[in-house]
């Protein structure tokens, strides 16, 4: 009989399997990315009552499976459900659109607690500190570079310069580009100066600290839709929390 291991995680999601159990996807401390194998999730609150909920944090105890890459979750003990969180629909769509990137962009089983840390300080902050729109551009932007996507920012990708403001961003494309280099099928939009600067500088930064840049309105919707498109480019299709995102603004729009 094989041991019971422990290990920390954040619940990522979860699916049903069949009448009674569950799949559901983790971020561990010990393997990073794993999916586990829950029987009679549906049914045994006692056990599992909320603590599977998408972005908490808990203790597994599971076994490792012989031939299966899911792993057989035992039990698991709370460790912050992250209520504060939760009442927020931004901080939710911004929490659970990093939580999408990671599922998507992090190969299985490979240990990284960079990454670990990183989505657990966010859900802690967020679930602790009111939301405040400014943080979701240093967020994704953070995000993006930790998973080895961040946007070039710093030369045109394919000449080098780095002088002058008349670069366009290409989210096909990854970075900027010069004007000269620019091609029609990159797709290139214009990135204006100050935002561009201001994009160098969080890049500098922690998101926490990057979070204090107040950029106008116009300026930082515009980063964010460019990042966006990065984001929906390095997946391969738009991310849900996207289009959650983008209903919500809708919804709360004034007529």
């Amino acid at each position: 009989m094989k041991p019971i291991e422990t290990t920390q995680a954040l619940v990522l999601e979860g699916i049903d399997y069949g009448e009674a159990d569950r799949i559901v996807t983790f971020f561990t401390e010990e393997e990073g990315l794993k999916g586990g194998y829950v029987r009679g999730a549906k049914r045994s609150h006692r056990r599992f009552g909320g603590l599977l909920d998408p972005l908490t944090r808990v203790r597994l105890h599971y076994v490792t499976r012989s031939h299966s890459h899911l792993i057989d979750i035992r039990g698991c003990d709370l460790l912050d459900g992250h209520r504060g969180l939760k009442g927020s629909l931004e901080a939710m769509t911004l929490a659970s659109l990093v939580v999408e990137l990671v599922r998507h962009l992090t190969p299985e089983g490979e240990r990284n607690d960079e990454i670990f840390h990183f989505l657990c300080d966010l859900c802690a902050h967020l679930s602790d500190v009111p939301y405040r729109s400014s943080v979701r551009l240093p967020v994704l932007l953070a995000t993006l570079t930790l998973l080895g996507f961040g946007p070039h920012l710093s030369a045109c990708i394919r000449c080098g310069r780095e002088g002058g403001e008349d670069f366009h961003f290409s989210a096909k494309m990854g970075g900027i580009l010069c004007r000269g280099c620019l091609r029609p099928e990159d797709g290139g939009t214009g990135l204006p100066q100050r935002l561009r600067e201001a994009l160098l500088r969080m890049e500098r930064m922690s998101w926490q600290e990057a979070e204090v840049f107040t950029l106008p309105p116009r300026e930082e919707a515009t980063g964010w839709r460019l990042l966006t498109e990065v984001a929906t480019a390095v997946v391969g299709h738009e991310p849900r929390a996207l289009r959650f995102a983008r209903k919500i603004a809708t919804f709360r729009r004034p007529e």
